[in-house]
């Protein structure tokens, strides 16, 4: 590899110092590793309109984006049917929940850990979908961005929260730079979507709002 020319050759190839440093410090920066709009689109959903924010608050409107938030693959919403959790929701009901197996699973140290596939764990108010066989404890999830609603995760074994994430979660393809390992761990770290299969009733997130707000709808004009 040649040397870096030096600020004095640059100098006696016609370049001033003043040139070099204006060159160097207007360079653009790098674009972003994803695709960006000059505007927001218009919504596709009859959404409400969003509430004006206070006054004052001291929000940044010109900072970059690019890496201000921690970037995932997928976000599962768990639906717990309250509005109250731990601050540590893996936690909660003495750490017996979907939440913390997953994080068992994707969390720092898990089986599936892997820092160019974060999978984001989060509980919602939601409610669950109500099992075929009440006497089974289950647990609904939302996967976003792949829009998905899993409506059973049985709580008897484990084996329903490994085909969510071998199914569901796991990366379709590898990062580059997972390319050293060797072929069993890359297997372990990919998607198999024949576990797709052992859990009844995925469908559409799209669907599933529908229907809830065809349940809601009744419920408030009962209440009015």
């Amino acid at each position: 590899m040649p040397p870096r020319p030096s600020i004095r050759r640059l100098a006696f190839a016609g370049l001033s110092r003043r040139t070099f440093a204006h060159k160097t410090r207007h360079r653009h920066p790098p674009p972003p590793p994803f695709k960006t709009v000059p505007t927001c689109p218009e919504p596709t959903c009859g959404c409400a309109d969003t509430p004006a924010m206070p006054e004052g608050l001291p929000l940044d409107r010109e900072g970059p984006l690019k890496a201000a938030i921690a970037g995932y693959a997928e976000q599962v919403l768990v639906c717990t049917d309250k509005s109250d959790w731990p601050s540590r929701i893996e936690e909660d009901n003495s750490g017996d929940n979907l939440a913390a197996d997953l994080k068992e699973l994707f969390g720092r140290g898990g089986t599936y850990s892997d820092p160019f596939h974060n999978v984001s764990v989060l509980n919602s108010s939601f409610p669950s979908s109500i099992p075929p066989r009440v006497e089974v404890q289950t647990t609904s999830a939302y996967l976003l961005p792949s829009f998905k609603y899993v409506p059973f995760l049985p709580r008897i074994s484990f084996d329903s929260v490994q085909a969510l994430a071998k199914g569901f979660l796991l990366p379709k393809k590898l990062h580059s730079a997972h390319e050293g390992l060797s072929p069993i761990h890359r297997d372990r770290l990919t998607r198999k979507e024949a576990y797709q299969g052992l859990l009844p009733g995925v469908q559409d997130a799209s669907k599933k709002s529908k229907e809830y707000k065809a349940q809601q709808g009744p419920k408030e004009q009962q209440q009015e």
